[in-house]
């Protein structure tokens, strides 16, 4: 089983991460659940929505990009999506993004 992360750079492109579930830490959900539905510059977000969306964008850094602060862990995830997405035995399904 994967949980899967669509994330949404507003108004350039979403990517998907597509993460097994033995990967998948506690703490992860936490954050992933937190942020769901929600944008980092986006209005009203309380200050753990905040800070669950600035984990998650250090998260999928590419190595090029990593933070110091945040572990890149989820960036080797990313899945590219030429092809649909088939058999991915999907357990969990997390929405947000950035608002640039």
């Amino acid at each position: 089983m994967h949980t899967l992360l669509i994330w949404e750079s507003v108004p350039e492109n979403i990517d998907f991460y597509l993460i097994p579930d033995d990967a998948m830490q506690p703490e992860w959900i936490k954050k992933l659940t937190t942020a769901h539905g929600h944008y980092l510059n986006g209005a009203r977000n309380s200050v753990d929505v905040d800070d669950a969306l600035s984990w998650i964008n250090g998260a999928i850094a590419p190595d090029e990009y990593a933070d110091e602060e945040v572990d890149n862990v989820l960036h080797i995830f990313k899945t590219e999506m030429e092809q649909p997405l088939m058999n991915a035995n999907i357990s969990r399904v997390f929405y947000c993004g950035f608002i640039m």
